[in-house]
Formats: structure tokens, C-alpha cells, sequence
């Protein structure tokens, strides 16, 4: 790649604050990709993200999850190889290609993490800008978006905060040089500041302040974390407070934990259980992967700052949203089988009154392209959005 060509990765946890970083970096002058996610409720100001790399992790994700759709979309399940065959490979040396132009270019998609080693080796001169933020941070977000992971796989955002830090973390270790870590709790607090650490880094000129986006802090919410409360999550979901503590340790600033908040105290008594729960769990899970039975109920209870009722709100908007969904893929499937159903007696109605006939095999043709087709393609592509993973 020619010295006038500088890619820029954007690397971070989902709901972590790479949006609005990959948008800094887009004010700063690095071209952040040709076709871009829309905005939406989940995030009104963009996602800064390109396409096409969505589209190709999210096939290399479904390509490695088998029969487990369970799992959230984010996460790998468990054996996960993130080593790409010689057809994923030139796939990607395709889309750097399309990418690629002189001056500061790169893209932010958060799998990107997932796969960092094998993006880094086909980008030799890459420059990568990591932003982390606590854990519970980052599952309330999920829940104030409407994300069924936060209801349905509260252990996969924790499992994926510990994964996604620790690919970031291994691939600074092998070249610090090109890493910079920012801890989203206290860097995005100064943006001129940040704005001129950036451009250091990138070896651009001065930014122009003027022209950089706003930080919207009413829609970064922070819940003041305790250290008692960073504790326990750690007690519950080990991998994810070990790696958060590790972040901080490498960040260009860490933010301290809150010295008070709203949160109830932790009873002194409430800690044996949850001592002895963890213990049980290491025993059972050697590699620190596990998750002790208590731990829905230590995070609602003691982990985050906000009023019960609250958490339950967040909770039935995302039931309802997933019931509604339901309910129209239901009725969808259940008209696809209706009118299979009805096409298939008229089928067997034209082909026993005209067997062999030419009008049979015309109209025959006719059903499949104008009508099944279009229904099966449809379908497949819901599957394909949904990222579940299928044999035709």
C-alpha cells in the first residue's frame, strides 16, 4: 500500500461509543467507508458504518455458528475459529481494494474485533483506534435499545465485552505502536483534546474544531459504578471485569469508578453465596468462561443504578417487540402454507385434466417463477438479516 495511504480501524465493543468515534474520525478527515448503515432509534446520529464489511462479517460469523442460532449475532459460540479459508481471504483483499484511497481511509464495524489478526496481517501500515467502556455500561445500552440480547442472553454481552477486549488487548501486546486505547468514560468528556490526541496519533495536521460533530452526552449515559459494584459483576461474569480492568490499564487515561451513588449497599451477608456460587463455577468451568447461576439477579439487583421499575419497562418493550415480530412471521408462514396448500391441489387438478400437456408445464413454470420464487427468496433473506445460518 502506497505511503500516502493511511486505513484507520475503529475497534470497540458494541454500544461502546465506536459510533461516535468513527464519526470523530470522520470529522478529523478519515474516509469512513462508500455505503454507510443508516441512523435509527437505536442510533439517531449514524452508526458510521460500512456495508459492505457488515455484510462480510456477519457472513463469517453465520458461516462459523452451524446449528446454534441461539446466540446473538455478536458473539461466536463456543470453538469459534477465527482463521479465514483462501475464498474469505481474497473476499477481503477484495473489499480493501474497494476501500482503499490515498489519504486516511479505514472503516468502524465492531466484528471487526472478532477477526482483528487476520485484518491487521492483510493491512500491514494500519493505525487502530480502540474505545472500551464498562460492562454494565454497555449492557444497560442494550436494553435502553430494545436489543433481545439484553433479555433473552444477558451472559452473551458480557461474554462478548470480555472477548472482543481480549482480541484487542492481544493485538496491541504484538505492536503497541499502533494501537491507541481510549476509555470512552472520561475520553470523550474533552473532544478538542481528544480531537488533537487523534490527530498526533494519525500524524494528521491540527483539526479544524469547528467542523467536528457534537458529543451528545444525554444519549451517553453513565450509571457512576461503584467499586463495589464493578466487584461483584466481576464475581459474576469474571472474564468481562478482568478485561475491563486490563483496558483501563493500557488506556491513554482511565476514568476512576464513582465514589457514590444510588444503588442499594451491598449487604456484607450477600457476599458468602455469591463467594461460594463463583467458586462452585470455577470448579466446573477451569477456563473462567462460565456463569454462575446468580447472575440476573446480582446485575438487576446490585449492579445497576436505576430504579427496578425501570429495568422492567425496558424489559417488556423489548418482550413486546419480539411477541409482535413473532406474530407477524407467524401469519406470514402461515399464509406461505395456505397458499402452497391451495396451489398445490390446483397443481394436481391441471396435471391429472392435462398430464404431459405444454399448457401444464407453461402454467406450472409460471406458479413457480411469479409466485414461489419471489415467496422463497423473501424468506431466505430474512434468514440471511437474522444471520441464521440454513441448508436449502
Amino acid at each position: 500500500m502506497s505511503q500516502n495511504s493511511t486505513p484507520v480501524l475503529a475497534l470497540g465493543m458494541h454500544r461502546s461509543g465506536t459510533s461516535f468515534l468513527a464519526s470523530l474520525l470522520a470529522g478529523l478527515g478519515v474516509h469512513m467507508g462508500e455505503s454507510l448503515l443508516a441512523p435509527d432509534a437505536g442510533n439517531p446520529r449514524g452508526y458510521f458504518e460500512e456495508l459492505s464489511i457488515l455484510a462480510f462479517h456477519k457472513k463469517l460469523l453465520s458461516t462459523r455458528m452451524g446449528n446454534a442460532q441461539t446466540r446473538a449475532d455478536f458473539l461466536p459460540r463456543a470453538g469459534f475459529s477465527p482463521a479465514w479459508s483462501d475464498e474469505e481471504r481474497a473476499e477481503a483483499k477484495a473489499l480493501i481494494a474497494k476501500l482503499a484511497r490515498p489519504g486516511f481511509w479505514g472503516w468502524k464495524e465492531p466484528r471487526s474485533c472478532l477477526f482483528l489478526p487476520q485484518w491487521l496481517e492483510l493491512l500491514p501500515d494500519a493505525r487502530c483506534v480502540a474505545v472500551f467502556r464498562h460492562p454494565l455500561e454497555i449492557y444497560y445500552s442494550f436494553l435502553k435499545r430494545g436489543d433481545w440480547s439484553a433479555l433473552f442472553a444477558p451472559e452473551s454481552i458480557f461474554e462478548a465485552c470480555a472477548m472482543y477486549n481480549e482480541s484487542i488487548m492481544a493485538a496491541r501486546e504484538a505492536a503497541p505502536e499502533r494501537f491507541m486505547v481510549l476509555d470512552a468514560a472520561i475520553a470523550f468528556r474533552d473532544i478538542s483534546a481528544l480531537s488533537q490526541k487523534l490527530a498526533s496519533f494519525l500524524g494528521m495536521e491540527a483539526p479544524d474544531l469547528s467542523s467536528l460533530p457534537k458529543f451528545a452526552t444525554e444519549e451517553f449515559s453513565s450509571l457512576g459504578i461503584v467499586p463495589e459494584q464493578h466487584e461483584l459483576m466481576s464475581h459474576v461474569y469474571p472474564g468481562a471485569g478482568w478485561t475491563y480492568e486490563r483496558m483501563q490499564a493500557i488506556a491513554e487515561q482511565a476514568a476512576p469508578f464513582a465514589s457514590d451513588c444510588d444503588a442499594a449497599p451491598l449487604p456484607p451477608a450477600l457476599m458468602d453465596p455469591i463467594n461460594a456460587a463463583a467458586a462452585a463455577d470455577r470448579e466446573n468451568h477451569p477456563s473462567g468462561k462460565g456463569r454462575i447461576q446468580l447472575g440476573q439477579a446480582i446485575i438487576d439487583a446490585f449492579c445497576l443504578n436505576l430504579p427496578q421499575e425501570r429495568i422492567s419497562n425496558l424489559r417488556s418493550n423489548i418482550a413486546a417487540k419480539v411477541e409482535a415480530e413473532h406474530a407477524k412471521l407467524a401469519a406470514e408462514r402461515d399464509e406461505y402454507i395456505g397458499l402452497f396448500e391451495k396451489y398445490k391441489t390446483m397443481y394436481e387438478n391441471y396435471f391429472e385434466a392435462w398430464k404431459g400437456s405444454d399448457r401444464t408445464l407453461t402454467e406450472t413454470r409460471l406458479w413457480i417463477d411469479s409466485d414461489l420464487k419471489p415467496k422463497i427468496d423473501r424468506w431466505r433473506k430474512q434468514l440471511q438479516d437474522a444471520g441464521i445460518a440454513y441448508e436449502e
